[in-house]
């Protein structure tokens, strides 16, 4: 069956991302079945792909084979930050208080964002 291209059909979608990311990654969406953990996870890419939300683009959706019923959201990690002595850089997502900040300043130079 072909997911619908209207995004309010993914309401239930979005609410989990939503929660998610203000929760913290990794988040652990625990559904009824391995089935439907399965499209669930079709679901979330397909929202993912159709939405122009930029903190929604770098989530991955991952089934455990030891937890099947299961889906871990997290983000994406494609590289290794290291530090000037080349020792790895822990990656830690912006906190809220970063954000209002970024937003303070961004309104204070006139900046959209």
């Amino acid at each position: 069956m072909a997911h619908s291209a209207n995004l309010a059909a993914y309401e239930d979608i979005k609410m989990i991302f939503d929660n998610a990311i203000q929760s913290g990654l990794p988040a652990y969406y625990e559904l009824p079945s391995r089935e439907a953990a399965i499209r669930w996870r079709s679901r979330a890419y397909h929202f993912r792909k159709q939405t122009s939300v930029e903190e929604y683009q770098s989530l991955i959706f991952k089934i455990a084979p030891s937890r099947p019923r299961e889906v871990i959201i997290d983000r994406e990690v494609v590289g290794v930050l290291r530090n000037a002595n080349r020792e790895e850089v822990p990656l830690t997502p912006a906190t809220s208080e970063d954000k209002l900040e970024a937003e303070r300043l961004a309104k204070e130079l006139g900046i959209k964002l």
